[in-house]
């Protein structure tokens, strides 16, 4: 079902599919597809699938780069010193599989993998409207060292990381967001996607500009969160000495001991502890604002 969602590109024209079939997306009895050129007629069914892979030998702290048209990207750490890509494609018909590339190349201890579609977008009709696709897409899945620093971002898919301590990147213009086990610097942003973040130490920048949130939980130096009305949960330690400003009134502590410090029409200001570093949690006046106590803390 993703999968069918993800070949149509204009986010209107879905919510309106969506709502008309009741969540389906399928091809309903009677549909046609249109042809923009002779021979490049496509249906919405994934039906070819090719696998490549590559590998890069590295040494001191890999600066990796991963650039995907549309598709998930996932990244495991793992303790080899060499950078592993795994790309499966996936595309309606061989028009479509014939317009995907994939580039990766390296630098010295740079990696850069870049993935592109040279061909047009196709117009189908479904349920009595146009939606256009590319009709093709690639999963990414690469095993970097634990010490690389990683730049991730994609036109329509998720991103998920887990076990990479670095400089951190992560941006997808439609999809969610997964980081565990991690620590470093963290920058995360989707126009629209729950931002999941689980036992990182250091930094984070977090934004989702949709209304899906965004869940935190570490041992944060900073943190600022900004979503575009969703809410926003945040554990800390138990022992944690942090200062809380936010937008909004909707705010609620599980197990952690907070007090008020300071309330305006506009803002609104929270010690944890005894306060300290000022992490600001940005939800909009009617977001929901949760600070919990951090699991096993």
């Amino acid at each position: 079902m993703l999968k069918h969602l993800f070949l149509l590109t204009s986010t209107t024209f879905i919510a309106g599919l969506a709502l008309f079939f009741n969540g389906e997306l399928n091809m309903m009895p009677g549909d046609t597809v249109n042809q923009a050129e002779p021979g490049t007629a496509m249906t919405n069914n994934l039906q070819l699938t090719e696998r490549e892979s590559r590998s890069f030998a590295v040494a001191g702290t890999p600066q990796i780069k991963v650039e995907n048209f549309e598709g998930s990207i996932t990244v495991r750490a793992w303790d080899q010193p060499e950078v592993n890509v795994i790309a499966v494609k996936q595309a309606t018909d061989k028009q479509a599989m014939s317009n995907i590339r994939l580039q990766a190349d390296q630098k010295d201890v740079n990696v850069s993998v870049t993935t592109k579609f040279s061909g047009r977008e196709r117009k189908m009709k479904i349920g009595g409207g146009d939606a256009y696709s590319k009709g093709a897409y690639i999963d990414l899945e690469l095993n970097v060292p634990r010490n690389a620093n990683v730049s991730l971002s994609t036109g329509d898919g998720s991103l998920t990381i887990s076990g990479v301590s670095g400089e951190l990147t992560l941006k997808t213009s439609d999809g969610a967001i997964q980081v565990r086990d991690g620590r470093g610097h963290l920058t995360a942003n989707t126009s629209d996607g729950l931002i999941q973040i689980v036992n990182f130490d250091g930094e984070v920048e977090a934004k989702d500009m949709g209304d899906q949130g965004i869940n935190a939980e570490g041992r944060f130096a900073k943190f600022s969160a900004t979503t575009g009305g969703g809410s926003i949960a945040l554990g800390v330690p138990a022992d944690a000495n942090v200062t809380i400003e936010t937008d909004t009134a909707n705010v609620s502590s599980e197990g952690l001991a907070v007090t008020e410090e300071k309330v305006t029409s506009n803002a609104r200001r929270l010690k944890v502890g005894a306060g300290g570093n000022v992490f600001n949690l940005r939800t909009g006046v009617t977001g929901q604002v949760t600070l919990r106590r951090m699991n096993g803390s």
